[in-house]
């Protein structure tokens, strides 16, 4: 694992499955079953590592939105 993939949240929920997903704010969230171990939810975070590599590149390559003026949040 490398510094991109260490650092991730892990929701953990009645599912059956892993997902992984990527927030606007380019935060790492892996959704996974109460019971799952650690060292499986490290392991398939490691076999993504060049999906989330490849999705965090694009989240960044993405223009930003403008922030809006006043004068646009009050009408």
């Amino acid at each position: 694992m490398d510094a991109v993939t260490e650092n991730y949240r892990v929701i953990r929920s009645r599912r059956k499955t892993l997902a992984i997903e990527i927030t606007p704010r380019g935060e790492i969230l892996v959704r996974c079953p109460l019971r799952m171990a650690n060292r499986d939810i490290a392991r398939f975070i490691s076999e993504k590592q060049d999906w989330i590599r490849s999705h965090l590149a694009r989240l960044s390559a993405a223009p930003l939105l403008p922030a809006l003026t006043e004068e646009e949040l009050q009408s």
